[in-house]
């Protein structure tokens, strides 16, 4: 085998033994399997932030700071296959990181209401219009069809809206959870 592809491999093996050793450290934190004694490094993520309370120290080496934490208690391959047997790993989609696509939800939900009560008003004023009374003749109503069409326009753009919104919002978490399953 040439060295490249040696390499190449050589480096997706490590890869996915640090992802696996991470879900398994995450996975006996998450069912309380913790090790009081021993303190772990939580760096700063991406945004430049850590979302923990306490103390943040400097790492000088690494020029970052970082959150210590109690590490996972260590268990032999065999011991965590006996508990996965008993507490499974959770496959839930975590929903912490949503904002964006809650606020999208909410702005379509909130058009898409705006637009059918604006449909209404506009069907009970300017699709029936009330004509005054003139040389003897009654107050009448008659019908507007230039305001049947506003009130159906409105209607198809708070829809179109809406949909636009929803297909954006699912975009996005699709996308987020494609990227869960790289990682």
């Amino acid at each position: 085998m040439k060295e490249q592809v040696e390499n190449l491999l050589k480096i997706e093996k490590e890869r996915i033994i640090v992802s696996d050793r991470k879900k398994k450290e995450e996975h006996l934190l998450g069912i309380g399997l913790v090790d009081n004694e021993k303190k772990s490094r939580v760096y700063l993520n991406d945004d430049g932030y850590i979302y923990a309370n306490g103390t943040v120290f400097l790492d000088k080496e690494r020029n970052e700071y970082y959150k210590e934490s109690a590490a996972a208690l260590e268990v032999t391959d065999e011991e965590y296959i006996e508990i996965c047997k008993y507490f499974p790993p959770s496959k839930n989609v975590d929903n912490k990181n949503n904002g964006a696509e809650t606020t999208l939800n909410v702005i379509a939900i909130i058009v898409l209401i705006g637009g059918i009560i604006g449909v209404i008003i506009c069907l009970s004023t300017i699709t029936w219009i009330e004509v005054a009374a003139s040389y003897g003749r009654s107050a009448s109503t008659i019908f507007n069809p230039i305001g049947l069409i506003s009130a159906i326009g409105m209607l198809l753009f708070s829809i179109t809206i809406w949909a636009s919104l929803k297909v954006l919002s699912n975009i996005s978490l699709t996308l987020k959870q494609i990227d869960r399953k790289i990682k």
